[in-house]
């Protein structure tokens, strides 16, 4: 059996974005903390060491407090503030070493916060709708998804037996899916 230490290893491009520091776990996006980027795309000491807080595995309190949900939530601010240049995104993520985390958090949310199930808080689709609603407010964005590339992309994605070829692609994909999932999910 392999273990991302052995895997990075090998060349495989989405296990070499690997990082492991477990530096902070207590900033609370209630507290009013900062996730936008200024005009030139500088992220806060807070946001950076949000990166390096490696894989979320334990069950969350609320969506305030959850290392997913900022660092979804930071990376869809990137995926606005690079809309039309995805490169510049890849290589925003890349700066981060996110590529290995970001499958894990939309799974995280889905499964800790946007989920009834018995392990979760929520006790029916009321709170999941709710957890849902919360999570759509800390984005600081709206999207015309008439004008929406990524949306596009999406559509055409689901539509397609093509198989993707890079983790590059798997990244841009998985952040059209996410954008959709809390931008256009009505689309």
């Amino acid at each position: 059996i392999e273990t991302p230490q052995t895997q990075t290893s090998r060349a495989s491009p989405i296990l070499s974005f690997m990082s492991a520091a477990n530096d902070i776990q207590n900033i609370d996006m209630d507290d009013n903390l900062d996730l936008g980027d200024d005009d030139h795309g500088h992220d806060s000491e807070e946001d950076k060491l949000l990166f390096k807080m490696g894989f979320n595995n334990s069950k969350c309190s609320n969506i305030g407090s959850c290392v997913s949900c900022k660092r979804i939530i930071k990376a869809l601010e990137w995926y606005y503030l690079y809309r039309n240049n995805m490169q510049l995104l890849l290589e925003r993520i890349n700066e981060y070493q996110y590529g290995i985390y970001l499958l894990h958090d939309y799974q995280h949310i889905l499964n800790y916060h946007l989920s009834n199930k018995s392990y979760t808080n929520n006790k029916d689709i009321n709170d999941v709708e709710a957890q849902y609603d919360r999570i759509s407010e800390l984005i600081n964005h709206d999207c015309d998804h008439n004008e929406c590339k990524g949306f596009k992309r999406y559509k055409l994605r689901q539509s397609s037996m093509e198989s993707l070829n890079s983790s590059q692609e798997v990244i841009i994909d998985t952040m059209d899916a996410i954008h959709c999932y809390f931008l256009h999910l009505d689309s």
